[in-house]
């Protein structure tokens, strides 16, 4: 297991500050425009985690089927809905113009984004947990990230947004299983602990 992947910097920025939480994955089939075909959705208590527990999953898979983490959380003891906030781009090869683009959305939360290449793009994590109302505001401020005024292209998926708001959580890819992907989440840019400008692994 690659260091870059998104489950080591969840284990290690989240998972440790948090124990006792349980997780939510699906093994899917995608069908296009961001549909799905269908869905199989699963739980996993968080101390489960571990490369290990992925690449076991990933040998689970399907051949039309891929891995994907879900945003929506539950803690124990607790009757509330959290989520981890993530974000699907789009239309973009260049990490440092997201971190522009987010530069509203950055300042709420402790650390920046982390971004990963998704392979035609990027998808990105804040490795904190926001309560269900929040999340959905959380959603519409990284939809004002596409401001038609002043961009050219939007950089957040807007149909990404618009499928978590149906099935009540946002999902991000967490394999490379088939053909329709270029690889697996890469680790490009992490928040450093002091400051919010991130810190960049790879040229853009």
């Amino acid at each position: 297991m690659k260091p870059s992947h998104p489950i080591i910097r969840l284990k290690s920025h989240l998972l440790s500050r948090r124990p006792g939480m349980t997780l939510e994955f699906s093994r899917y089939v995608y069908k296009a425009y961001g549909e799905t075909l269908s869905r199989e959705v699963f739980q996993v208590p968080s101390h489960e985690l571990s490369p290990a527990w992925l690449d076991y999953q990933k040998d689970l898979l399907l051949d039309d089927q891929e891995l994907a983490l879900h945003s929506r959380v539950r803690l124990k003891g607790e009757k509330s809905v959290y989520h981890i906030p993530m974000i699907d781009f789009i239309n973009t090869k260049s990490a440092a113009r997201i971190i522009d683009r987010l530069s509203t959305v950055d300042n709420e939360f402790s650390e920046s984004v982390s971004l990963y290449r998704s392979g035609n793009s990027f998808h990105g994590y804040y490795y904190q947990l926001i309560p269900e109302h929040n999340w959905y505001k959380f959603l519409g401020k990284i939809l004002l990230c596409n401001l038609p005024t002043m961009y050219e292209r939007e950089v957040v998926d807007s149909r990404w947004v618009g499928h978590s708001l149906i099935h009540g959580f946002s999902a991000l890819r967490w394999s490379r299983h088939t053909d329709l992907y270029k690889q697996e989440p890469r680790l490009v840019a992490r928040p450093t602990t002091s400051l919010k400008s991130p810190t960049f692994f790879d040229s853009d």
